[in-house]
């Protein structure tokens, strides 16, 4: 299954990060090629069923995502269907590390169709999009 992940580290708390991300309605002000849901029942908690389009390589996909495990300041993750592209999980960990936090964005997806076809630019899109993803946190958080 493909995959990508990055880490990096914010000069804040991890209740500070996870304060500022949780609530999907302010998710495309950070995370890479999300748009604004169109639907979003829930407030980010376990449970909460999200449907956005997700830009990755410059392709847009019509997303539902349904978040299946919150732990506060220490893990979120949330599972994706694209039908007819991809299905797979994101996961956030958060390690603390005294006044900064490591941070670590992962992405697994089972790819068909299209998007199994063009794997490696799926892939690479996947690699931008976590790193940027984080880049925008980190901007965020530190000012």
């Amino acid at each position: 299954m493909p995959s990508a992940e990055q880490s990096i580290n914010i000069n804040a708390s991890p209740d500070q990060i996870w304060a500022k991300v949780l609530d999907p309605a302010g998710w495309p002000g950070w995370f890479e090629g999300a748009s604004t849901p169109k639907v979003l029942a829930g407030s980010g908690d376990a449970g909460t069923q999200v449907e956005i389009t997700m830009t990755v390589a410059k392709i847009e996909i019509p997303t539902k995502l349904t978040v299946t495990e919150t732990v506060p300041g220490e893990r979120w993750r949330g599972e994706f269907v694209s039908p007819g592209v991809t299905k797979g999980f994101m996961l956030w960990t958060y390690m603390n590390m005294g006044p900064r936090t490591k941070l670590t964005f992962r992405v697994e997806a089972e790819l068909e169709g299209a998007a199994k076809i063009a794997e490696g630019r799926v892939v690479k899109g996947f690699e931008e999009m976590t790193l940027k993803t984080l880049q925008n946190l980190k901007s965020m958080l530190e000012g």
